[in-house]
C-alpha cells in the first residue's frame, strides 16, 4: 500500500493526460541497441570520450523516437 500511496501523482497525471504511455517499452525498446552494443564503449579512449559518444546516441535517438530527422536535430 505504501508503494502505491507514493506512486498515486503519477497515476493521477496518466489518467489526466491520454498522450502519455503507461509503459515504457517504447524507450527500452530504443535503448536496446546501445544496450547490445555497451561492449564497444568499453574501449573507447577516455571516460569523457565514452560520455561524449553515449550524449551523441541519446540525442540521436530521442529525435528518432520524436520523428525528427536525426542530422537535421543534431546540426
Amino acid at each position: 500500500m505504501h508503494y502505491l500511496k507514493e506512486q498515486r501523482p503519477y497515476l493521477l497525471r496518466y489518467l489526466k493526460d491520454g498522450r502519455l504511455e503507461l509503459s515504457n517499452n517504447r524507450a527500452e525498446h530504443s535503448i536496446k541497441p546501445f544496450v547490445i552494443g555497451r561492449k564497444n564503449f568499453l574501449f573507447a579512449n577516455t571516460p569523457l570520450g565514452a560520455q561524449a559518444s553515449a550524449v551523441i546516441y541519446s540525442l540521436i535517438e530521442t529525435a528518432k523516437e520524436t520523428g525528427l530527422d536525426s542530422f537535421h536535430y543534431l546540426t
